[in-house]
């Protein structure tokens, strides 16, 4: 329950909107990198989720549950051998918000057992101002929200009910895109900051970060293609030299829709490659 705990609080540090991953036959061995990943789609919703590792064996499985208004009820997820390895159920309210997330781990035979639960608080506008996370009704993390005009300006992540553990502070441009988020790290005790910048369409051109004495640690770089499609993210360290890259190749269908997305890094190994699969109406 301990390492459940450290898990969640560190998911929600981790996670915060600004980024500033017998004689039985023996269980295949996954490898490191799975790929590709298969999407199934009914109705435009998300039905089921496969990744298969290099040598084709199938590495996980999510299946989506969705109730008669479309909002997503549950989510199975399945390791290899279809073993169930977990789920997550959802609640919502009136207005088609959601209102509770409760995880729960696979046991021996067909038993789960909760490992946590979520939830969320909005305001008026819609917009989710708090999420509460809890392990046997103990509180072990909370996230605050507060925004502006509609935009979020500061999140505080607590560790427990009191003790803030980090917080983010965001600032826009007059399109509403973020152009600064500066991170206090009260558990490491130290302070970064993201500067960012936009290309005329909106996309996001580069990411800036600063460390305590306002120096840049690094700058990371991003380039598109005609579709908007990120093509290539490139990191440097404070003296421009080449930290890595990434670069993703894509192949379309004759409706433009992508059918394929292979990852190749800077050092000519190959990252995930994720396969699409569209059905079109007929007529």
């Amino acid at each position: 329950m301990k390492k459940t705990a450290a898990m969640l609080i560190s998911g929600v540090l981790m996670l915060s909107l600004c980024a500033c991953g017998g004689t039985a036959e023996p269980d295949p061995v996954p490898t490191e990198t799975p790929a590709p990943t298969t999407y199934t789609k009914d109705d435009g919703r998300l039905k089921m989720e496969e990744t298969y590792n290099s040598n084709g064996l199938l590495f996980s499985t999510i299946i989506y549950e969705y109730d008669e208004k479309g909002q997503l009820v549950k989510q199975a997820e399945f390791g290899i051998n279809d073993d169930p390895t977990g789920y997550k159920s959802f609640e919502y309210d009136k207005s088609g918000r959601k209102t509770l997330m409760t995880s729960f781990a696979a046991e021996t035979g067909k038993d789960y057992s909760e490992e946590y639960r979520t939830s969320y608080e909005y305001d008026s506008d819609g917009n989710i101002t708090k999420a509460v996370s809890t392990i046997d009704g103990k509180t072990v993390s909370v996230t605050a929200y507060e925004y502006k005009n509609g935009l979020l300006i500061d999140e505080k992540n607590y560790e427990g009910e009191s003790f803030v553990a980090s917080e983010y502070k965001y600032e826009y441009d007059a399109d509403g895109h973020k152009t600064r988020c500066v991170r206090i790290d009260n558990m490491e005790g130290d302070t970064t900051e993201n500067r960012y910048t936009y290309t005329s369409s909106g996309l996001l051109l580069a990411d800036l970060s600063y460390g305590d004495d306002g120096k840049v640690i690094s700058r990371t770089e991003h380039s598109y293609d005609a579709n908007g499609n990120a093509v290539k993210l490139s990191v440097y360290n404070a003296k421009g030299g080449l930290i890595s890259s990434t670069s993703n190749e894509y192949t379309y269908d004759d409706y433009g829709n992508i059918k394929r997305c292979a990852v190749t890094h800077s050092d000519g190994s190959k990252g995930t490659t994720t396969q699409y699969k569209w059905e079109y109406a007929k007529g």
